[in-house]
């Protein structure tokens, strides 16, 4: 059976050129000009959606797409599955989407190892520690001039986290909210300090 260790070999050992800086993976392309969520260049992870499953797909011969995390990143032997969602979390699509990105990387993933001829399959991968972590856009999620939005915006992280809940303890070990401000203070500060 494959431990973490052995998978983050696996990733550095066969998709190393999408260790990419934290800037670049977490770069929201969905409006007119590019923003990226995280600001730092010292910071590198792996570029998932973009990057590894692209690979993977492209060498399974895939003409379809399917749904994926940002970014992977491994420390103190555990897994994460990071998502940047820069805009607001208020609309359904964005619901689904997200719950499919968690999902459907598990598989790709898997995928990856069957074209590599790597033995861990998706039981052992279930197995193995893994955190999905959220990071949202707190000013357009929390922060507004308005009371109401505010309340909304906590709704919608609310319903989420429900949504999400089911994955707890089956798909992942641990589903983590953080705002960009958490995110930087309590996951880049710990792991990735000067």
């Amino acid at each position: 059976m494959k431990n973490e260790k052995d998978i983050e070999n696996f990733f550095k050992e066969n998709y190393s050129d999408y260790l990419q800086t934290i800037s670049l993976v977490s770069k929201d392309d969905s409006g007119e000009t590019p923003i990226s969520m995280i600001e730092n260049d010292d910071v590198k992870i792996f570029n998932f959606d973009k990057g590894v499953l692209k690979k993977i797909w492209n060498n399974l011969g895939k003409r379809y797409e399917i749904m994926a995390v940002d970014g992977l990143d491994f420390q103190n032997d555990t897994v994460y599955l990071i998502e940047f969602k820069n805009g607001k979390l208020n609309k359904k699509e964005d619901k689904i989407g997200i719950r499919l990105k968690l999902t459907e990387s598990l598989l790709g993933i898997v995928r990856g190892f069957e074209d590599i001829k790597f033995k861990c399959d998706f039981e052992n991968l279930l197995k193995l520690q893994k955190k999905y972590i959220l990071v949202y856009n707190e000013e357009k999620n929390y922060m507004s001039a308005s009371f109401g939005n505010i309340l909304e915006g906590r709704a919608n992280i609310q319903i989420l986290k429900e949504i999400l809940s089911e994955y707890e303890k089956t798909l992942v070990d641990k589903i983590l909210f953080m705002s960009k401000t958490d995110f930087e203070e309590f996951y880049l500060k710990k792991y990735y300090r000067d």
